[in-house]
């Protein structure tokens, strides 16, 4: 019986501590995906809604087209965007996306 129970609990141990990179809170972020219109790097959700950054390359000097992310933003002060596809906004937090 106490090799049951310390097994359990070494099983749960290893279960808690894993990498916590990999399980990061969706809570305030988006998940996105870089997109291109008229060589115009913008965010796409699930949802098809778009977000032009205007610090875009302040986060990703170098990027692949099709990587996701999760994006924590607030919308920017100058809201002219250039596309009108979707707000403009500006990037407070990007991560990439575990594959």
């Amino acid at each position: 019986m106490k090799f049951a129970s310390l097994f359990i609990f070494l099983i749960v141990l290893f279960m808690s501590s894993c990498k916590k990179d990999e399980l990061f809170p969706t809570n305030g972020y988006e998940d996105v995906t870089i997109t291109s219109m008229f060589n115009i790097n913008i965010f796409v959700n699930r949802e098809n809604k778009y977000f032009e950054p205007d610090n875009f390359r302040d986060f990703l000097p170098t990027f692949k087209m099709g990587d996701r992310y999760w994006l924590k933003y607030r919308y920017a002060k100058e809201q002219t965007t250039l596309l009108q596809v979707g707000p403009r906004i500006t990037i407070v937090q990007l991560k990439l996306q575990d594959k």
